[in-house]
């Protein structure tokens, strides 16, 4: 729940996260540059930073196991509304957090991340006993693809040029 309303798994909570928030807390240094936006229509979006957003059942152990496994930063945290966003290897996306009980997941809730050596991205999630949901797949000639579940079941999947 965030202001005392339940909201869906894949709903972006934008009016308290990082990339709107005009609080103190998360105030940005004067020799910053302005955000980039894209304009669509007569609606302007932030260009820089992109968030998903996954349920979680725990937040402190969800935030242990993305810097673990993703070597993720936390730079918001709201424990009180239980949302926080992390950083991911992909520059400008940003995974928000949202801790619920009884959270739903499923296949809709994916992140993708590209790596350049498929291997050692296998071996580096076999290594901290991440759970796989396959082995690597390969569509010849064009990508390979590796899908991995966080403790709450929330996919995510690599992907590399096809060698």
């Amino acid at each position: 729940m965030v202001y005392g309303v339940r909201l869906p798994s894949a709903v972006l909570v934008l009016a308290a996260c990082s990339s709107t928030s005009k609080g103190e807390a998360n105030a940005k240094p004067a020799a910053e540059p302005a955000p980039t936006l894209t304009r669509v229509g007569s609606v302007d979006f932030y260009a820089d930073t992109s968030i998903v957003a996954f349920p979680v059942s725990d937040l402190a152990t969800s935030k242990a196991w993305y810097a673990r496994v993703l070597g993720s930063k936390v730079v918001y945290d709201l424990p009180e509304q239980r949302w926080c966003e992390v950083t991911t290897p992909a520059k400008g996306t940003l995974l928000g957090l949202h801790e619920q009980s009884g959270a739903s997941v499923g296949p809709a809730n994916a992140l993708g991340m590209g790596v350049t050596d498929m291997a050692a991205a296998r071996a580096h999630l076999v290594a901290l006993g991440v759970r796989l949901e396959n082995d690597v797949i390969e569509i010849p000639g064009v990508v390979k693809l590796l899908y991995f579940l966080d403790p709450d079941g929330n996919r995510m999947w690599f992907y590399a040029p096809a060698g």
